[in-house]
C-alpha cells in the first residue's frame, strides 16, 4: 500500500505528463498553421493577386480584341482607324509585362527548379506571340518595304486573360478547400479518450 507522500508524488508526475503532452500538442498545431500559412502567404505574393490582375488587363485587352483582327480575319464587331496599330501595340506591350507577368516569373523558376511546367508554357506561349507581333508591326508599318504580315495581338490578349481567370478561379479554390480542411482540423480533439 502507498502512503500519502508517492501518491502525491505519482498524481503530480501524471499532471505534468499531461501538461508536457498537451503542450506539445498546441505546439505541433501552431507550427502546422504557420507553415500553411506561410506557404498561402507565399504563394499569393509571388504569383501577385489574379483577380485584381485580370480585371486590369481586361481593360487593356478589350481594345485590342476590338482593334486587332483574330488570325488575320476581320470580325463584325472590329474597326480600325488611321493610328490603330500603334494603340495595339502600345496596349499590347503593357497587357504582356503587366498581365504575363505571373507566368513569366513563373515560368523562369520551373526554369532555374528544372522542373518546366504549365507556368513555362504559358510564358512560352505568349512570349512567342509578342516577338512575331512586333516583328509584324515592323514589317507592316515601319519597314521600307511594308507587306501584309499577320500579327498576333488578339491571341495575346485572350491568352493572358483566360490564362488569369483560369487562376484566380484555381487560386480560390484551393483557398476555400484550405480554409475546409483547416476547419475540419480544429474539430478533431487535442488527444485521444
Amino acid at each position: 500500500m502507498r502512503n500519502n507522500g508517492e501518491e502525491h508524488n505519482l498524481n503530480h508526475e501524471n499532471h505534468m505528463n499531461h501538461s508536457n503532452q498537451m503542450h506539445h500538442e498546441a505546439h505541433e498545431h501552431h507550427d502546422h498553421h504557420e507553415a500553411y500559412s506561410h506557404h498561402n502567404g507565399h504563394e499569393h505574393h509571388h504569383h501577385g493577386n489574379f483577380k485584381v490582375k485580370f480585371f486590369v488587363s481586361l481593360i487593356f485587352a478589350i481594345p485590342i480584341i476590338i482593334l486587332s483582327p483574330m488570325m488575320g480575319v476581320k470580325l463584325p464587331f472590329q474597326f480600325t482607324f488611321p493610328g490603330s496599330e500603334w494603340v495595339v501595340l502600345i496596349l499590347g506591350t503593357i497587357l504582356f509585362f503587366y498581365g504575363g507577368k505571373p507566368f513569366l516569373s513563373g515560368g523562369k523558376d520551373e526554369i532555374v527548379a528544372k522542373k518546366p511546367g504549365m507556368m513555362t508554357l504559358v510564358a512560352l506561349g505568349i512570349s512567342v506571340a509578342y516577338i512575331y507581333s512586333l516583328y509584324a508591326f515592323y514589317m507592316n508599318n515601319i519597314s521600307s518595304t511594308p507587306g501584309h504580315t499577320m500579327d498576333f495581338f488578339w491571341e495575346l490578349a485572350t491568352l493572358i486573360l483566360i490564362m488569369l481567370l483560369g487562376h484566380w478561379i484555381e487560386m480560390n479554390a484551393v483557398g476555400n478547400a484550405g480554409d475546409a480542411l483547416k476547419k475540419m482540423a480544429e474539430l478533431l480533439p487535442n488527444s485521444a479518450i
